[in-house]
């Protein structure tokens, strides 16, 4: 093991640990690429409730228009960014002390007819970062475990502690941090599990998919997200997003990474449920991890598809591309155990962090579904989180983890740190 410093931030990076894919049937001919077919569109009726279709076109337009201003404010390299948030109605950017007129004016002609709304800040996005990363350190060294989590309230004006529910907490009584904190209940614990079991209405067979060569229950080159994957310390994972490397476009799978954690909580279950362990077929390695961030790369060809239906079919969706989350966001995650799409997540509070299963993990993201919708199951770990733009998935990030009991609560890696972490982008049709 290495470590890699970038941006103040201590990488561990984890070389050379096999990650395999469990097809269930002889080894097909690679050399042979009509075996795969390009991932074509489902219908949009088939993967997502009308509710969140129409949530998801509605914020398009500001979603866009608040990524041209984060870029724009990040040329300047200027200070007083607190957040950006977007709704059906435009976007707001909160900002402490006084907005530079000619920023303003480049900010007006980045959002193009998408109304903008500048808000006073009380703290800048580096005071809310410092204070976050303050309480966070005092969270670990808590026996008790009275916080779950800690995060950045989409608006600015706090830190968001997440309490276990029940608990009497008086913010107060927490670590003074230097920006105003709101105590939000929240009952259990997080957990992240990469061990599965099988999927919804799945048997043991020698032969999953359906079509004898590819599917969720085993991908082959080029390798798609949303597949079920193995490793020799965890029983089933999921495979996240096709990515290539900026830097000299090496091709690799993104995916979460606890999926290749070391130690006995993940233990060497080994597979016997789909197919022979002798017939294992090795998907690639894994060349780099970010503990803290849950995130790691697995070196292999992919391509730009997302498996989108049942585990042992062959339908998928084909990739634009990544984008930023944010606040509000609505949100769909396609595990490759829980064999199918589960939608109507939507986006609650970014750069969370938190202790999963003894592991600290940092700037993930919390989501949370209506408690009518089904959960995501164990082996759905490294699935991919995205938004679906006409039959085109955009990617959002990787899952990690719920929180139990209440897995109605979901935590992500988003892409844009897997982006900064490992200098890669997804993989898109449009490229």
């Amino acid at each position: 093991m290495r470590s890699i410093i970038r941006a103040g931030l201590a990488v561990t990076v984890t070389m050379g640990l096999s990650v395999v894919a469990l097809p269930g049937w002889a080894d097909p001919d690679l050399s042979k690429p009509s075996q795969k077919s390009t991932a074509v569109p489902r219908a949009l009726g088939e993967i997502i409730p009308a509710r969140a279709q129409a949530q998801m076109a509605a914020l398009r337009p500001a979603k866009a228009a608040s990524d041209r201003i984060q870029a724009t404010i990040e040329a300047r390299r200027v200070t007083g960014l607190s957040a950006i948030m977007v709704d059906a109605n435009g976007v707001d950017v909160y900002w402490k002390g006084e907005l530079p007129a000619d920023l303003l004016a480049q900010l007006t002609q980045a959002v193009g007819s998408v109304p903008l709304r500048v808000r006073p800040a009380r703290y800048s996005r580096s005071e809310l970062v410092a204070a976050h990363n303050t309480m966070v350190r005092a969270i670990v060294a808590d026996p008790t475990g009275l916080v779950n989590a800690v995060g950045i309230k989409p608006d600015g004006t706090a830190l968001n502690v997440y309490v276990r529910a029940g608990a009497l907490v008086d913010p107060s009584a927490l670590p003074a941090v230097g920006v105003a904190v709101s105590a939000v209940p929240l009952a259990g614990r997080a957990s992240a599990r990469a061990d599965g079991s099988l999927a919804r209405g799945q048997t043991a067979t020698a032969s999953p998919c359906a079509n004898r060569y590819y599917c969720r229950a085993g991908d082959i080159a080029p390798y798609w997200g949303g597949a079920r994957i193995s490793t020799p310390i965890s029983d089933n994972c999921t495979s996240g997003w096709a990515a290539h490397s900026t830097v000299d476009d090496r091709r690799y799978l993104l995916t979460a990474g606890h999926c290749a954690n070391s130690g006995p909580e993940w233990g060497d279950i080994g597979d016997t449920v789909w197919t022979d362990p002798a017939r294992l077929h090795e998907v690639g390695k894994v060349r780099y991890k970010v503990t803290s961030h849950d995130v790691e790369l697995i070196e292999a060809p992919g391509g730009p598809g997302i498996y989108t239906g049942g585990f042992t079919d062959d339908v998928a969706n084909p990739v634009g591309g990544w984008e930023r989350v944010r606040p509000n966001l609505p949100v769909c995650v396609s595990g490759a155990m829980t064999a199918a799409v589960l939608c109507d997540y939507t986006v609650l509070d970014l750069d969370v962090s938190g202790v999963f299963d003894g592991e600290l993990y940092e700037s993930l993201v919390l989501a949370k579904s209506p408690s009518d919708q089904p959960c995501t199951r164990t082996g759905d770990s490294g699935a991919p989180v995205f938004t679906l733009d006409g039959g085109v998935v955009w990617a959002d990030g990787t899952l990690t983890g719920v929180q139990e009991p209440d897995c109605h609560y979901m935590y992500f890696q988003d892409f844009a740190t897997a982006a900064a972490d490992f200098q890669i982008t997804a993989d898109s049709i449009f490229q």
